[in-house]
């Protein structure tokens, strides 16, 4: 993913900041199915159950007089995406989690359903905010300040690389991403009934994420790399590419570039391709 934007006074660029801003919870679903639903209209959660959130969605189809009218359940983690699962069913990580909790007899055929829901940033109810975020860019007249602005995107996450016409540069990340209770377990699925893995330690926003202004090096670069190379700081995944790309591609070369343009009076030039090697 790449792409380019500006207003008079400023220019950024875009890249996927690799950021794991989604995971994927199984719910153990109990009580009767829900006719309107197909599944049952109860899940399990911290040792109680919970009604389902149900929403019902009308879809207008042209050459269809009436129009499409689906509904869908949602948990405390998000919308349920698959259902009716048996565990011989599961492929073998979702298989792992039930082991590892001690639920291999769970499923189809064991007074309970499982089902899979998806907790993901972009679904966030204040999604909207985004919307504020693109408004405040046309009014932004430098780096610093078209930063700031992009601190309060909700989602997707995103390297932003920035340049403005007083020939200053400049990166942050956009996008939030959930603080994890156990750093590299939500490669695999969760157990949603146990609450453990629950997004409710906030999330990593605003100032907290990666910046970087006017970089000694003189130039930025990202690649969907790892943003952070500090292990004190925020965790926001582990799956990211290699950084063979943007070292051989653009790091090296861009060194040699800037040590030359040094003893040259005229301004270092605007680029769009950013963050930390």
């Amino acid at each position: 993913m790449n792409s380019l934007g500006h207003n008079a006074h400023v220019a950024w660029g875009t890249t996927l900041s690799m950021a794991d801003a989604e995971d994927i919870f199984l719910e153990r679903l109990v009580g009767p199915v829900d006719p309107e639903l197909g599944i049952p209209g109860g899940y399990e959660h911290k040792g109680r159950v919970r009604a389902m959130e149900v929403a019902e969605h009308t879809i207008r189809v042209k050459g269809r007089r009436a129009p499409l009218v689906f509904r869908s359940a949602s948990t405390v983690h998000g919308p349920i995406i698959s259902h009716d699962l048996g565990f011989a069913t599961l492929d073998s990580s979702f298989q792992a989690t039930l082991s590892k909790a001690g639920q291999q007899g769970e499923g189809k055929g064991k007074g309970r359903t499982l089902a899979v829901s998806l907790a993901a940033t972009h679904l966030s109810k204040d999604l909207y905010r985004n919307c504020y975020v693109l408004w405040s860019l046309m009014r932004v007249t430098t780096v610093k300040q078209a930063a700031d602005a992009f601190t309060r995107l909700v989602a997707p996450s995103l390297n932003i690389v920035l340049a403005d016409a007083s020939g200053n540069i400049g990166y942050t990340t956009a996008g939030r991403c959930p603080v994890r209770h156990e750093p590299g377990r939500e490669l695999g699925p969760l157990c949603g009934w146990t609450g453990e893995d629950d997004w409710s330690n906030g999330f990593i926003e605003g100032k907290v994420l990666p910046q970087s202004h006017n970089p000694n090096v003189g130039y930025i670069v990202t690649a969907n790399h790892k943003i952070t190379s500090d292990d004190k700081a925020p965790y926001m995944g582990s799956v990211y590419q290699v950084r063979f790309p943007a070292h051989a591609c653009v790091h090296a070369p861009m060194h040699r570039y800037v040590r030359n343009r040094r003893s040259n009076p005229h301004p270092f030039p605007m680029y769009t391709i950013a963050s930390k090697i």
